[in-house]
């Protein structure tokens, strides 16, 4: 919470809204909470000036955060990232299989967020003394290897974005070289391969297109490279799919196709449609007791 105090008081000085001076305390008359907090529904430090996040609110301001930092290289926005993915790890990973992966780009949220990590591994790694005498090397690269396995699991079937397999092969490739070379010199330069290519993964998958619960025009982003057009005869040469507005579930790549697939669809579509259309409601004549209800009522 702290770190999310630091963050939104930085962005109320850039807006002109001074609330430190000369190194006092913070003083904030906003207090932040989420659904997840122990607090909730007990009332404990709530009251009117109590802000409460959603769930999915904190992964996007967590998702916006973690971008930033490894976008712009931000040091300081790194460590309130670092904090706030250390104070809702729990958090993070019990959603996990939860309503955030169903998200549109969820998926994408927790593959961002598990390369943050491995940035900071490396950042461990790289000052590992000669020898390491605790051992931490090897289960942090453990680790490192484990995530990007992870990763290049969940976007291999993802049209558009399985273009970055090849560089997560190469970023396993010089992670398997590191390996014999913990704490020694020759090390760094390894290091140093693993943190470009991650980075480079990670502004792939940081697109506007591809970022938390934002929708984009072409249905094919973030969709399994399987999916087409739902005419068996259709060419697959155009790229954009289009929504039947009748059952809303099936997508053609264009209204010429659509038609000539209408005789085949139409018996689906209707039915989907009378499925999803709102029942009538029920009509009743007014009887006598209810007048006299309404008269007593009345009095």
């Amino acid at each position: 919470m702290d770190a999310l105090k630091t963050l939104f008081f930085t962005v109320s000085t850039k807006n002109g809204i001074v609330g430190q001076r000369n190194g006092a305390p913070l003083v904030f008359d906003t207090f932040v909470c989420c659904d997840a907090c122990s607090c909730n529904g007990r009332n404990i430090g709530l009251n009117r000036h109590t802000q409460l996040l959603r769930s999915l609110e904190v992964f996007k301001i967590i998702d916006i955060v973690t971008i930033a930092a490894v976008i712009e290289c931000d040091v300081r926005l790194s460590n309130v990232a670092l904090e706030l993915n250390e104070s809702h790890i729990s958090f993070l990973d019990d959603a996990s299989d939860g309503n955030c992966r169903h998200v549109h780009n969820g998926i994408l949220f927790f593959c961002r967020n598990a390369l943050f990590r491995n940035l900071n591994l490396l950042r461990e790694l790289s000052q590992l003394s000669a020898g390491d005498p605790s051992g931490n090397g090897v289960s942090w690269m453990d680790s490192f290897v484990t995530t990007l396995l992870w990763v290049k699991k969940q976007i291999e079937p993802i049209r558009g974005i399985d273009a970055l397999v090849p560089v997560i092969d190469e970023a396993l490739a010089t992670a398997e070289q590191a390996y014999q070379r913990l704490g020694l010199s020759q090390c760094k330069q390894d290091l140093l391969t693993l943190d470009k290519k991650t980075r480079e993964v990670f502004r792939g998958l940081s697109a506007p297109e591809y970022h938390l619960a934002v929708h984009s025009r072409d249905v094919f982003v973030g969709k399994p490279s399987e999916m087409k057009c739902a005419n068996v005869k259709c060419t697959g040469a155009v790229k954009e799919l289009l929504k039947c507005s009748g059952c809303d579930v099936t997508y053609y790549c264009s209204p010429t196709c659509q038609k000539s697939d209408w005789e085949r669809h139409k018996n689906f579509c209707h039915e989907i449609e009378s499925r999803q259309s709102k029942a009538k409601p029920l009509e009743y004549i007014l009887g006598p007791m209810h007048k006299v209800n309404s008269y007593i009522n009345y009095y």
